[in-house]
């Protein structure tokens, strides 16, 4: 069963080069506003951004083993169910950076990418997980991707030479 919330755009991560984490919240912080915090996250230095009362971001330094990329900020779709929705884009001729994983506390993930290659994340939120609070702000729609609110997401445009 598909809910009003499968597709959505619910999740902003920047991966940033080694060292640079607290110039990038500087840098973000100056910029929108967003306050940080560290997420507490066992063998990872993950931060969350926030703005006024949403989690919005995630900041994170590069993994060792993306550590010759770019810096680049990923977008996260919400999705009912992150394994289905793998063997769909395997089925659609997209690619799979990283296999369907569960996150303690936060729901199931996966890294993949479309037919040309742009990649995007998906996220089966573990609602159980999350407060009250945050449980009716998703159910309402709000969170990282609420257009009527500063800072917070707005659009998202793909570049790409096949639109079809």
């Amino acid at each position: 069963m598909t809910t009003r919330h499968h597709g959505i755009p619910c999740w902003y991560e920047l991966a940033t080069s080694e060292g640079n984490l607290q110039r990038a919240e500087d840098f973000y912080g100056a910029v929108f506003g967003w306050k940080f915090a560290d997420a507490g996250m066992q063998g990872c230095d993950y931060h969350l951004a926030s703005c006024e009362d949403d989690k919005i971001a995630g900041l994170m330094a590069m993994p060792q083993d993306m550590a010759a990329m770019k810096p680049f900020w990923m977008i996260y779709f919400a999705v009912d169910d992150a394994d289905r929705l793998v063997n769909a884009v395997k089925a659609a001729g997209g690619s799979i950076h990283r296999e369907a994983a569960d996150i303690p506390g936060t729901g199931r993930f996966a890294v993949l990418a479309d037919p040309q290659g742009a990649a995007f994340g998906i996220l089966q939120p573990d609602m159980s997980a999350i407060s009250d609070a945050d449980r009716a702000k998703a159910e309402a729609g709000e969170g990282a991707f609420n257009q009527a609110k500063a800072g917070h997401g707005n659009w998202i445009e793909l570049m790409s030479t096949d639109p079809d």
